[in-house]
């Protein structure tokens, strides 16, 4: 973070103070090589590789509710764990084999997790909306 630095000057007492610059999520997404788009009023982001560390900030910081859509070589998806206003989360076609980083999503409606390597989903037991979807399923 950048700091404005004001000296002891002229008989004037200063401090240190923090520049805060504001930027857009949605073009700090899509420099970071996120795709994002809106649809009905929900941000939809997309990515086909693993989700770079700074990112997950900026999507903590997105209103919600907000769409995810993974796929590639994507196996680690613990960096989602504290992204809690995810309501539609698609892992297909990814190197997934655990969901259990989202047993804290309590907004999750859906969740995609077809032909991945994900073979137990009962870490999402607590997921009520994920388990009252229209389609009656986790995944």
């Amino acid at each position: 973070m950048a700091a404005l630095d004001c000296n002891h000057n002229h008989g004037i007492a200063t401090g240190s103070i923090p520049l805060v610059i504001s930027q857009n999520p949605r073009a700090a997404l899509v420099a970071q090589g996120w795709t994002v788009s809106e649809d009905r009023g929900s941000l939809e982001l997309q990515r086909y590789d693993p989700i770079p560390p700074n990112s997950i900030s900026i999507l903590r910081g997105l209103p919600a509710p907000f769409s995810l859509v993974l796929r590639g070589a994507i196996t680690d998806i613990s960096a989602l764990r504290d992204l809690k206003h995810i309501k539609y989360l698609n892992l297909s076609i990814t190197r997934v084999g655990d969901v259990s980083a989202l047993r804290g999503l309590k907004n999750l409606t859906q969740l995609d997790v077809s032909s991945t390597k994900v073979t137990d989903v009962s870490a999402l037991r607590g997921l009520n909306k994920l388990m009252n979807s229209p389609s009656g399923s986790r995944t």
